[in-house]
Order: C-alpha cells, then structure tokens, then sequence
C-alpha cells in the first residue's frame, strides 16, 4: 500500500490573501511506496519544492486531495494538529546547516526528540545513533555546529531529522553548496537509509547525474505540472523530454544522442534515409542508455562510460578529433572532481590510476571509430584550434 498519494493536487500561492498568483503545482496525481528512493528533477520554478513542502503539511492543497500516511489533506478543509505527522515525516531544507540554532551538536540532534516526547535520556540516546547512522565521530556532539565543516554540517542537520526517527525523509536540493565527495557520501548515505533501515526517501534536485546511481524511482517536474514519472531505464528512454524540462543529461547519454544526431544527417538527395546511417543512430542511441543505466548501478565514471558505449556501438561517422575533443573534455572533468585519496604506503593515487587506465582504452575506442588510422591517435594529442591531419 502506497504510503503517500496524491489525486489531482494543485496549490496557489495567494497574493494579500487573495488567490491571484498562477497555480505552483497543478493536477498532480502520484503514489510513493514504502522503502523507496524517489528523485523529484525539474529546473527552477518547475514546482518540485512547492510539491515537498505538502508532505509535511506546510502547504496544504487549494485544489484535490493529499494523502500522507495516516492523514488527508483535501482542499477547503484546513488540517490542524500536525506534529505527530512531522514526527513521521523529516523535511529538510535546501540549506538544512541554517536549521541548526544550538550551542553545541548535540542539543540540535536532542531537539526534536524532546519535542516529541522523549526523555532526556532517550533524547540523548536518539541523537547518538543518528550521528552514527550519518557516519559522524562522537566527538563533535560536544562542538559548535558552526565549527563544523560544511559537508559535516549538512550531515548533523539531516541526523538532527533522522534523530525523531522519522518514516519518510523528504529533502530539498541536499547536495546544494557540496564539494564532488561529500555530494557522493550524502547521496550514498540517504540510499543505505532505504535499504538498511527501509525509509522512503524523496530527493529534489536538479542534478540527474548524482541520484541516476541510488534513486529507484523519478517524477520531471515542469512549468508546475508532473511530466514524467517511472524508473531508471524508462526515464533514460526520454531524453529530449529531460532536456526540455531543463535536465542536462548524463555524458554517455549526450553523446549518444549526438551520434544519433550526426546518423542520421546521412540522407541522399531524394530525402530517403540510408538504412546503415539510422541503423547506427538507433544502435549508438539504446547503447548509450544501456551504459548510462549500467555506470549508474556499478559507479563507472564519465570517462569509462564513452568507453563502453563506443565499444559496443558500430563504427560511426564521427572524425578522431571529434571523439577526442569529447572524452578528454570529460576526462577533465573527472580529475577536477578531486575523487580519490592517496594510499600511505605506495604514494599512488587509485583514482588517477583509473583514469590512466581508461585513458589508454580510449586510445582503443579512437582506433575503432577511424578503422585504425593514424590520425586517432593523433588527434589525443592535438592542442586546442589545430587541424586534424
């Protein structure tokens, strides 16, 4: 049984008290189960935080019918008396550090507890199993929150709303403001919630990138309006969707979709299609969601996700500059994500290591796609503006 629904729910914001302003969120109808990873993506103003914001009752609807656990919110009909549902359902803010207020960690994860009817000691109790479940050392219970760093402090505020022990965890852009490694442990976190603890989380954001590897269910969010709501591999069927509603795709993704782009440019004068040309654009397309899903679930980097997708693909219309320009650029981007940590003993870093790795294979892929010529490898080396030989 689903343990939130919602039927056609819309929500106006009113203007001197008045309902003038154009709807947020309009005929939203969805259902969340329980111990699931659900991963709200829409750009800027696409209504996802207004939806969030109804889980917990701080919105409630101007039109249709919410359902969250055990309470129904209906429009016209005003619910009161909402802290046992806010026991239940954690809502952290885009900037969850500004939530904390207390002299020292420990009285901001004892603060919710207390509110909710726990003694001190089971206060006190709560909070230390909530630091632990976000990976935080006993010894900054006794800190400021703001001695903190920021990717800790985003850590003690989300233990500060797992310290009440809620059913649902409901969270606004965590990854907001994060360096490329915390990002990764806060979203690494929030998936253990689910399966360790069967929680339902609930995730906005914009970056589709970050939850592809651990939400298990996606719902696109544009101008108000929900768009698109499935799994992994039916949302990665949909990119020009994603693209409309603001998403920037995943790399394999994009490039597949290139590839399919420059396919399908091969018409003859008539206007009718070369079968070879489409026959690639559609294979170099489902490859390319294929190893989009594929590097989610196995945590394969940018880099190594061309890779397999130029593998599997046939050879393809593209120039070795053009395959270079485009797994170096991405290669780029993996190293200034700062991954990885240098082992003690032998001085290397495994990352780095990696990224040699997939930097030779992707010597490989430039051979592939230009029948072994000289200028694929040639062109891993050319510098910026030179023309291909």
């Amino acid at each position: 049984m689903a343990i939130v629904s919602s039927e056609k729910l819309s929500y106006q914001y009113e203007a001197n008290g008045r309902s003038e302003q154009p709807f947020a969120i309009k005929d939203i109808s969805f259902e969340w189960e329980q111990g699931q990873f659900y991963a709200i993506l829409g750009s800027a103003g696409s209504g996802k935080s207004t939806l969030l914001q109804h889980v917990n009752g701080i919105f409630q609807p101007t039109t249709g019918r919410l359902r969250v656990l055990d309470v129904t919110f209906e429009a016209g009909i005003k619910q009161k008396g909402l802290k046992p549902l806010r026991k239940r359902v954690g809502l952290v803010f885009q900037f969850p550090e500004q939530q904390l207020f207390a002299d020292t960690v420990e009285q901001d994860l004892m603060f919710g507890p207390l509110q909710f009817g726990m003694s001190e000691q089971e206060a006190r109790q709560a909070a230390l199993e909530a630091l632990r479940t976000v990976g935080l050392p006993e010894a900054v219970l006794t800190m400021n929150p703001f001695q903190l760093s920021g990717g800790q402090m985003r850590k003690a505020a989300i233990a500060a709303v797992l310290a009440s022990n809620p059913d649902l965890l409901v969270l606004d852009e965590p990854t907001a403001t994060l360096d490329p490694i915390s990002r990764i442990e806060l979203l690494d976190l929030l998936h253990r919630l689910t399966i360790e603890q069967g929680k339902t989380v609930a995730v906005v954001t914009h970056r589709l990138d970050e939850v592809l590897p651990v939400a298990s269910h996606y719902m696109l969010m544009q101008a108000g309006r929900l768009v698109f709501q499935g799994i992994r591999t039916e949302l990665l069927a949909q990119p020009l969707q994603l693209q409309d509603a603001g998403i920037v795709l995943p790399a394999a993704l994009r490039l597949g979709q290139l590839i399919g782009e420059r396919c399908r440019e091969q018409l003859d004068v008539s206007g009718e299609k070369h079968s070879t040309g489409w026959k690639r654009a559609l294979a170099a397309e489902k490859v390319a969601r294929q190893t989009t899903e594929r590097s989610s679930e196995h945590g394969v980097g940018a880099d190594q996700s061309i890779f397999l997708l130029a593998t599997q693909a046939e050879a393809l219309p593209l120039t070795a500059k053009e395959w270079a320009e485009r797994l170096i650029h991405l290669r780029q981007q993996e190293l200034g994500s700062g991954r990885g940590v240098v082992d003690e003993d032998s001085g290397v870093n495994p990352y780095e290591q990696q990224l040699e790795q997939s930097a030779d294979q992707g010597a490989n892929v430039y051979y592939a796609v230009t029948g072994g010529s000289e200028s694929a490898h040639h062109a891993t080396h050319l510098p910026r503006g030179e023309e291909e030989r």
